[in-house]
């Protein structure tokens, strides 16, 4: 009888440690997938400023030079 105890104990044990593993697991992807879609949108936003900045010193230098028609 305390052997069937003790088995018991052990396998539900490692059930648990199996749905521990596989919860984080679970977790360890979907923060993964956060982090990646966060560095994408603040890559998306880096490239979008160093467009308008460009942009910018372009019509500043086109206005410091004057427009004549």
């Amino acid at each position: 009888m305390k052997e069937d105890y003790e088995r018991k104990s052990i396998a539900m044990k490692m059930d648990y440690e199996e749905k521990l593993n596989n919860v984080t697991k679970a977790y360890e992807e979907r923060l993964n997938d956060v982090t990646n879609e966060h560095e994408r949108r603040l890559n998306s936003v880096t490239r979008d400023m160093e467009e308008f900045r460009t942009s910018m010193e372009l019509f500043q230098k086109l206005f410091s030079q004057g427009v004549s028609g």
